[in-house]
Order: structure tokens, then sequence, then C-alpha cells
């Protein structure tokens, strides 16, 4: 059996909604706040061995888990497989600020970025529950404006927790919030009738899992193996193998974790595509942007993680008038707009070099900044619009997912001409650029996959072909 949820009276509703705003402020925050504490906690515990695994152990767990997350919600209910996940997040959370050792920390991270992969595909399935199309659009404009805010304070509040208390309370932040969280949506949040249920496609989630874990793995780690090594080869046939297994087994499976329509429909296929390219070049960005202050330009780590604040305050600032925006001309442009806006912003940070103004790379960080307020949040919102509540996780999942994997690949492709160029990082960081620009016109492209027209015209239509569906089984 599994839960459709009821739209529940006002003050419900609000309780819901600001206890989802807490674990959408609480997983931005988490990241940021984190990196700024883990050189201490290499000082305090040892092990620098294991310094990047402190991220790629969350990072990891958290995108393989994502899709699951979803089609779970889509069958038990959104409400207690979130509050699930919110919980297990809090439990690797207090571990982690127990850890004893670098291995210990990386295993309980393992269990916080489990957690944590439901927060953000499971949380927007329940907003797009709880609210019809143009409300909701209002409501992710202040989802946005918190992503920003949690974005920007996270290095901020890390910083001086760490200095002025213990790294341990970098973990221990989380549990507050996360407990008034679980209260506002515990209360809030009520599932109305059951109904049939097919099985969970568990073969299906296991392949999918291992072959993007072994993915991952060898773009984190390829340039430390070496490309060509057997184990990085052997991760990427190894990845093969079981992204065909999958393939197969989803083909046959009575609910599939991605069902096939995901890629049939032009708003899902539009919204998948795009988000992947997207990810690969802003994610990439964000990377090695601070870089570019510190290797090209000489500045401190103070200043190059500044260097992040106007791409910060730009996309939540755009962020907040972009879904907006798609009800009044539709996704279409306004995505096609943030694509551009990506593209410029490589064009111009290609030319940058150890004399470049700070102006400059300002601007260019203000344009990136947009492109992702402008691309994110409607991809979102178009991927949601055409499909039923029982579906809703799964899309909400796969949006979030195909994001994760090209921020994955773009670092790791971006990483590796890095590394691969034969003068100074200025002309590795050229290459990495070119690749981000490259990724921003794949983006651009993309967005012909889009249907045109309204928001409210494509969502219309797609309940208008749901109807003629139903209508043809019922036929037969």
């Amino acid at each position: 059996m599994t839960v459709d949820a009821e739209r529940p009276v006002p003050s419900r509703r609000v309780a819901v909604t600001v206890g989802v705003l807490l674990v959408s402020c609480l997983a931005s925050m988490e990241v940021t706040v984190v990196s700024t504490a883990v050189p201490t906690i290499v000082k305090a515990l040892g092990g620098l061995k294991y310094y990047s695994w402190v991220f790629t152990s969350y990072m990891l767990t958290i995108t393989v888990s994502v899709p699951l997350w979803g089609k779970l919600s889509d069958l038990y209910g959104r409400k207690k497989i979130y509050c699930g996940a919110l919980i297990l997040f809090v439990l690797g959370s207090g571990l982690s600020g127990q850890a004893q050792s670098m291995g210990e920390l990386v295993v309980w991270r393992l269990f916080q970025g489990l957690g944590a992969g439901a927060l953000t595909p499971v949380g927007q399935a329940i907003l797009a529950d709880l609210y019809t199309l143009e409300s909701r659009a209002k409501v992710q404009s202040y989802f946005n404006a918190a992503f920003g805010v949690a974005s920007a304070v996270g290095p901020l509040v890390g910083g001086f927790v760490t200095e002025n208390f213990s790294w341990r309370w970098v973990f221990y932040l989380n549990l507050p919030l996360a407990v008034s969280a679980l209260a506002l949506i515990g209360w809030g949040l009520r599932e109305g009738r059951t109904r049939e249920r097919p099985p969970l496609d568990w073969i299906g989630a296991f392949l999918f899992s291992g072959s993007f874990s072994l993915l991952f793995l060898c773009l984190d780690l390829g340039n430390q193996w070496g490309w060509t090594s057997p184990r990085s080869i052997g991760s990427v046939i190894g990845f093969a193998i079981c992204l065909g297994g999958f393939v197969m087994v989803e083909r046959k499976a009575a609910d599939p974790l991605l069902p096939v329509f995901f890629f049939r429909d032009r708003m899902l296929l539009g919204s998948l595509t795009v988000s992947l390219f997207v990810g690969m070049g802003l994610y990439g960005a964000l990377t090695y942007l601070p870089l570019y202050f510190q290797a090209v330009q000489g500045k401190s780590a103070s200043v190059a993680g500044g260097s992040l604040m106007p791409l910060l305050i730009s996309w939540m600032v755009v962020s907040m008038a972009s879904p907006r925006l798609v009800l009044k001309i539709g996704y279409r442009p306004v995505i096609l707009a943030g694509a551009i806006c990506m593209a410029l912003s490589f064009w111009r940070l290609v030319d940058c070099d150890a004399h470049t103004s700070l102006l400059n790379v300002v601007l260019a960080g203000c344009l990136l900044g947009m492109a992702g307020g402008l691309c994110f949040s409607p991809l979102m919102i178009g991927a949601q619009s055409v499909v039923e509540s029982a579906q809703m996780g799964a899309a909400s999942a796969a949006v979030t997912f195909f994001r994760s994997v090209g921020g994955a690949v773009g670092m790791a492709v971006m990483g590796a001409a890095l590394a691969s160029a034969p003068g100074s990082a200025e002309q590795g960081l050229d290459r990495a650029f070119t690749i981000g620009a490259v990724a921003s016109i794949l983006a651009a492209l993309s967005v012909g996959l889009l249907p045109g027209g309204t928001a409210e015209e494509i969502q219309e239509e797609a309940l208008n072909r749901h109807n003629r569906a139903v209508a043809g089984l019922q036929a037969q």
C-alpha cells in the first residue's frame, strides 16, 4: 500500500513548509560548514590521506541514493520516508561529531549522506503535493532565498564554531534544526487513504547504486589512480556492466525506479538533459573559481572563499524571481537565458589572467549565479508539472540526480584538464573553463528539447495526455 498526500489546512501547511525550509537550510549549509572545519579535524584526528574522503563519502551516498528515496516516497508516502531519512541524517551527524579517528568519521559521513539524499527531492515533492503550480512558484522563491543565505553563511558559521568551540559542534549544530523540523512536519503533514502499490524494484536499485558508485569513485580518484590504471578501467567496466543490467531490469519491472516515459516526455527529457549540462558547468566553476584567485592571482584563502559570495548573492536574487517569470513567459526563454549567462561567464573566465581586475571576475561570478538562478528551480518545477502525484518523488529525484551527475563529471573532467596542462595553473584553468563553456553551449542547445508555451499550457497538455491514457485503458 502507498499513501497519497492531502492538502492540509493553512496552519498545518505553513508548519510543513517551515519544516521543509529548515531542512533545506540544513542541507545547504552542511557542505560549506564542514569544509571550513576539515583542516582542524585532520589536525585533531590525524589521517591526512582521508582528507578528501570526508567530502567524497558524503557526496557519494547522497547522489546514488537520490532516485531510491524519491521512489520510496512515491510508494510509501512522503512523511515517513522524509522523516526517516532526516532521522538517519541526524544520527550520522551526531556520530560524526563523536568520531575518534578519520576512518570513523568517513564511515559516519556515509550514513549522514545516505539520509541527506532524501532531503532535497522528497522535500520538493512534498511542496509539489501541497501547492498548486502558481503557488509553488511563489513558495519556491522563498526556498531559493534560504538556499542562498544558508550557502553564504555556512563558511562563516563553520569558521566561528571551529575557532570558538570545537569542530565537533559543526556536526552537532544540525540536531536542534532537525528536531524542530521533525516536530513541525510530524504535526502538520497528514497523509490520506492508502492504495495498492507494486513492489519496489530492489534489483534495479542495487544495480543502479552499484553502477554510479563505481563511476563516481573513478571520477573522484581517477587523477590519483591514473586514468588508464587497472582500477580506473575496472571501475568503468563495472559501471557499464551494472548500468546495462539496470536498463534490462527496468524494462521488465512492474514499477521501475526511473520510468521509461521520463525519457519520452519532452518536458522531462529536456529538464534532465539541461540539468546534466548546467550541473556540469556550474559545479565545476564553483570548485575551481577559488583556485583561480589563489593560484593565479595569489590571493589568500579567505579572499578565495569570499570570491563565491557574488555568485551566491546573484543566484539567490535571480532564483527568487525565476519561478514567477516562468509562469509569465514559459520555461524555454528563462532557461535559455540561464544557459547563455553561463556561456558568457565562462567566456570571460577563459580570458582572465593574473592581471585581470577584480571587477571582471566578480562579473563572471555574478553571471554564473544568474545561470543557476534561472535554470535550477524552473527545471525542477517543469519536471514536476507533467507528472501525477504518484510519480512526483521519482521526477524530483531524477532532476536532482542528473544535476549531481553533471556536477561530478564536470569537476572530474575540469580537474583532469587542469592536471594535464603542461604549463602554469593559469593554462590549466583556461582548459577547465573552456570545458565549462562547451557544457554551457550544450545546455543552450538542449533547451530545444523543452516544449514551447506557458507553464499552465504545458501542465494542461500533460493532464490531457494522462486522461486520454486512462480512458484508453478503461476502454480495453
